[in-house]
């Protein structure tokens, strides 16, 4: 062994790592997924959220590996029981006072849980053919639903109490008509088949929104349905007049693009299907109990499903929709058939088929600030009144001006959410004084929104590097620390040079672009 190097165990493994080096660096080394919130790899020791901290054995207490040194002969864990209680109770201190929605009310209220703000975003920038592919993310018939839908998402609209709420469903009826009229309309992109075969019984919506999304996956589905046509209730049950026929076949062809095959006028048997295919969705509508196939348990009105999965008593028979419970609107059935989708994906994947619902921090809806300052990121004018049948170009972009973007920009890089997620945190554990909810909107390129922050210090240190005259520092003590520009200078101010590479450091939403410039990158 070089004398520069030194020995110790990380884990119960064994291994060398240079002079100088801290336990987190060793740790990582050693393959151990030590998180953190405060810590830069070029940024020297800061030790601030504690969340990288670890047992060394011998040692009264846990300690920051950010900013202890390894040193020979230790024996360290990264992830024993005390390890993990220490990072559970920093992490929830840390959102004891942290303010903020995780995903928008409407997205969380919606059942096929469309990324609305994302939607608004892209039609305000023009850029239909971007919130095309953001709707057909989660919702393979926007068209159809947004002539039939009863709006759950509008009902969670934090602006509904003020002036009306954004008219998303005319808005996702939007970007659906556009997609459904052009020559060559959106086909999502579909990998390498998997070589699986997936029978799915029922060609409704749920059954429908099952065969798009396996198709994503790279499953090979086929539709089986008793009907001389595709769209179940859809289509026999729900007005022309409400449906024109034409929006719902356009939409149902870029399905068939996707290389869905359609058995129409055949009635499918169950025990038929099983040997020949790899998985089966039942999703043909309310089932009788007559009806129901053999060795199906039933509940209530319906087939039984495990929660959240959708796989019945029959391993490898899964069921969405009606077929679960009878009654269910459109919009709920199309996202049964995804989250079924995926969870045959795991299925045959060999994954273990389970239900993974991520960590969501939602304000308390009678935060009256909260609404007020959100507000002061949309346009003030009322609900719009569409003069002709749906949304024009214009209207669609003033209604989706209105939007206040609740959801955190950084929903699905945010670090601490992964952690909440990761850890099953209570973010009620701990009670403290909130935060102050503002937003600093002086910069043309990013915000700040004060109540999402962590006091990580990450920006404090990045605006240094970047040689900012005025940059960032920390003002108060305790959970009375805040930062901000000097003397509570603005943002504007504040950073000159390293505004960007401030938001892309934050690891929270506390610190992001402005919707606009997110959007294109999304783009890009």
């Amino acid at each position: 062994m070089s004398e520069n190097q030194i020995e110790l165990t990380i884990n119960g493994i064994a291994l060398s790592v240079p002079q100088g080096s801290t336990l987190l660096e060793a740790a990582r080394q050693a393959g151990a997924d030590v998180p953190t919130l405060c810590w830069l790899p070029r940024g020297g020791t800061w030790a601030s959220c504690l969340v990288c901290s670890v047992e060394v054995q011998g040692m009264r207490r846990l300690v920051p590996s950010c900013a202890t040194l390894a040193q020979a002969g230790q024996v360290v864990f990264t992830d024993s029981d005390a390890v993990v209680r220490h990072r559970k109770m920093a992490l929830e201190l840390l959102l004891s006072d942290h303010v903020g929605d995780c995903i928008a009310p409407c997205q969380s209220g919606c059942p096929a849980h469309l990324d609305v703000p994302a939607m608004n975003q892209a039609i305000l920038d023009d850029d239909l053919a971007l919130a095309g592919r953001i709707v057909k993310d989660t919702i393979p018939l926007p068209a159809t639903l947004g002539r039939i839908c009863p709006t759950p998402c509008e009902g969670r609209c934090r602006r509904k109490t003020e002036d009306g709420a954004v008219s998303v469903c005319l808005l996702k009826r939007h970007v659906g008509d556009h997609e459904a009229h052009l020559l060559d309309p959106y086909v999502p992109p579909i990998p390498p088949p998997t070589g699986k075969r997936v029978a799915i019984i029922g060609a409704g919506p749920a059954g429908l929104s099952a065969a798009y999304f396996l198709l994503r996956h790279g499953h090979a589905a086929e539709l089986f349905d008793d009907h001389e046509e595709p769209g179940g209730a859809l289509r026999y049950e729900v007005p022309a007049d409400r449906l024109p026929r034409e929006i719902l076949d356009a939409e149902i062809d870029v399905i068939r693009k996707m290389g869905a095959v359609f058995h129409l006028n055949t009635h499918a048997d169950l025990a038929q299907l099983i040997p020949s295919y790899n998985a089966v969705v039942l999703a043909a509508g309310t089932l009788s109990e007559p009806d129901t196939p053999s060795g199906i348990e039933r509940a209530n009105r319906g087939v039984k499903v495990q929660k959240g999965t959708g796989q019945t008593s029959l391993v490898g028979v899964f069921a969405a929709g009606g077929a679960v419970a009878p009654g269910k609107i459109s919009v709920r059935s199309i996202g049964d058939g995804h989250a079924v989708a995926d969870s045959v994906h795991h299925f045959l994947t060999g994954e273990k088929v389970t239900s993974s619902i991520p960590f969501n921090l939602e304000v308390d809806r009678s935060n009256v600030t909260f609404v007020q300052t959100r507000l002061q990121l949309a346009d003030h004018r009322p609900r719009t009144v569409p003069a002709g049948d749906g949304l024009s170009l214009d209207e669609a972009k003033a209604e989706a001006a209105r939007c206040m973007q609740c959801g955190c920009a950084k929903v699905d890089s945010c670090v601490l959410r992964s952690l909440a997620t990761r850890y099953s945190l209570d973010a009620a554990k701990f009670k403290g004084s909130s935060r102050p909810i503002r937003i600093d909107d002086s910069h043309d390129e990013i915000l700040f929104e004060e109540s999402k922050c962590t006091s990580c210090g990450i920006c404090v240190r990045v605006a240094a590097e970047h040689g900012e005259n005025l940059g960032l520092a920390f003002h108060g003590r305790g959970f009375d620390t805040r930062i901000s520009g000097p003397f509570g200078e603005p943002l504007a101010m504040a950073l000159k040079k390293a505004a960007r590479a401030c938001a892309e450091q934050c690891p929270t939403g506390a610190l992001y672009l402005r919707p606009g410039l997110h959007a294109e990158e999304h783009k890009d």
